[in-house]
């Protein structure tokens, strides 16, 4: 800002002022002059700042917050100069820019949640069967179809069951299962009780079963054979006896192994004497065993001497 210049008022305009302000009279020749200021009825004089106002009329002073004076610092200039069309642009992004950003960040989402789940699913241990071959099929075995009376022996006193066929003068004859350790009392129990005309002298009652065994209520005057001890295997225990003396079976007791032993009788013929025999309850005669489908004239010829009741 260039500085301004007090100039005296031209000669001509000072004394056009001041005539008419000329109303106390000068002094006498006394010498006395006046000390207080001029009274108030005649014309003011104008300060400094009329004079030059009166000097240069055209001249006006600068003012403003961007005016830089004597104690007024230049601003500093700035980093960033946003052009003149943005200032007061408010952004107003469209719906479908802002629905396709929300859909890209829940498939985000959703793709990073299933590749964790899956690589937690690989990293898990998967337990193998032992025993597995790669066809899945090793240690399998083919059950046949008339097991042995050892094998059945075995798995039912495993289980804590023993399983005993009832025969005889019993209301309910058939098979029964009972825990191990139970007594022929039980089994005959269990089948439903003895018949009024059943021989129970004969029978012990207190014996302890045997899994896989035959339990034969008889009637007056039928024989007996002795029945195994508490320490008897499964198969002499699913026979009660074995073959009598000189090899003779005893079609009430015996079981699909000792008939499976006689002349010409295989398992299945062995199977079907003893369905025959749960289903009659017993052997009455050795002329019944014709009544066994598969067994005729010249095989009962052969067994009469190899079987009895």
């Amino acid at each position: 800002m260039p500085r301004r210049h007090l100039s005296a008022p031209p000669p001509g305009r000072l004394e056009a002022v001041l005539a008419p302000r000329r109303t106390v009279p000068e002094p006498a020749a006394t010498g006395w002059v006046p000390d207080g200021p001029e009274p108030g009825d005649g014309v003011e004089l104008p300060g400094p700042r009329v004079w030059q106002a009166l000097d240069r009329p055209d001249e006006v002073p600068e003012s403003g917050p961007d005016a830089v004076g004597r104690h007024r610092r230049p601003a500093p200039p700035r980093l960033v100069t946003v052009p003149d069309p943005l200032r007061g642009a408010v952004a107003r992004p469209r719906r479908l820019a802002v629905l396709g950003l929300l859909v890209t960040l829940v498939g985000a989402t959703v793709l990073f949640g299933v590749r964790v789940a899956w690589a937690r699913q690989a990293a898990a241990p998967h337990p193998v069967a032992a025993g597995a071959g790669p066809s899945g099929l090793v240690g399998r075995s083919v059950p046949s179809a008339f097991s042995s009376g050892t094998s059945t022996a075995g798995a039912s006193s495993a289980s804590g069951v023993v399983v005993v066929d009832v025969v005889g003068q019993v209301r309910r004859p058939g098979v029964v299962r009972l825990p191990t350790g139970s007594r022929v009392l039980d089994a005959v129990t269990r089948a439903g009780g003895a018949l009024p005309g059943a021989d129970l002298a004969q029978v012990n009652l207190a014996r302890v079963l045997v899994d896989g065994e035959q339990v034969l209520v008889p009637k007056p005057g039928q024989v007996v054979s002795a029945a195994p001890g508490p320490g008897a295997t499964g198969a002499a225990g699913a026979s009660g006896v074995g073959a009598g003396a000189g090899g003779v079976v005893n079609l009430n007791t015996a079981d699909a192994t000792a008939l499976d032993s006689l002349p010409g009788v295989g398992p299945v013929l062995a199977q079907r004497i003893l369905d025959w025999r749960t289903e009659h309850g017993r052997f009455s005669s050795v002329d019944e065993l014709g009544e066994v489908s598969g067994i005729g004239d010249k095989l009962m010829s052969q067994l009469r001497s190899k079987v009895r009741v």
